[in-house]
């Protein structure tokens, strides 16, 4: 009887730790895409928020609340949320250790997302919209630099093109040299490419605040 007593209540233990995992997971994912949306790559009161939101909710299992700890990290265009808990069975002295995590890529759309703004909801001051491999920050999304005019020509009428500035057209640097019958070029690149692909003309555009631009220089088309 003892033992079937003791299985009954490890059973129940794990359907109920099954059911706060679900829950607690739910949790990590409504607060992670929260910050990933703002673009807030700190943790500040997560641990208290799991502790208020998630202690009521251990129905049928023990926690051990200064046991739990709930860390976030930006990794590159990432951020990560994992949680560690200590959890056992009620009047059992034992404590399992348990991770979740979860990881949900930072907000990089144009549109705002409010009537206020991300940048300004978030204490930004000014935004300013960047590339991955370009050197310049840019005061607008429309910027001609980002929105870019991207058309097909053959590869033997770019001794007679001219770009929007006059200027002849040059193999890019990383996929110029290859020979093929159509290149692509845009009107105020001074560039031809042989990929449409190319980094060079494929724009993955994200906007953040000017303090994480880094060294990069204002646009000399729309940072005046």
């Amino acid at each position: 009887m003892t033992l079937l007593l003791m299985a009954c209540v490890q059973l129940f233990y794990l359907f109920s730790l099954m059911g706060f995992q679900a829950r607690f997971q739910l949790f990590l994912e409504q607060e992670t895409r929260e910050r990933a949306i703002y673009r807030i790559s700190h943790g500040a009161g997560l641990r208290e928020a799991a502790l208020r939101e998630m202690i009521p909710l251990a129905e049928g299992i023990s926690l051990k609340e200064d046991g739990i700890q709930v860390t976030l990290e930006r990794k590159g265009d990432f951020l990560e949320t994992t949680a560690v808990y200590q959890a056992g069975p009620l009047f059992a002295p034992w404590k399992t250790v348990c991770t979740q995590s979860v990881r949900r890529r930072l907000w990089n759309g144009q549109a705002s997302i409010s009537e206020l703004g991300a940048g300004e909801l978030d204490g930004w001051g000014e935004a300013v919209y960047i590339t991955p491999y370009g050197t310049a920050k840019h005061r607008t999304r429309e910027c001609a630099y980002l929105s870019l005019s991207v058309r097909a020509v053959p590869a033997a009428s770019l001794k007679s093109l001219r770009n929007r500035n006059g200027e002849r057209y040059t193999a890019c640097e990383r996929c110029g040299e290859n020979k093929t019958p159509a290149v692509y070029i845009t009107d105020h690149g001074d560039r031809y490419h042989s990929s449409r692909s190319c980094g060079g003309i494929s724009r993955w555009i994200t906007k953040v605040p000017a303090a994480e631009a880094g060294d990069r220089t204002f646009c000399g088309k729309c940072g005046r």
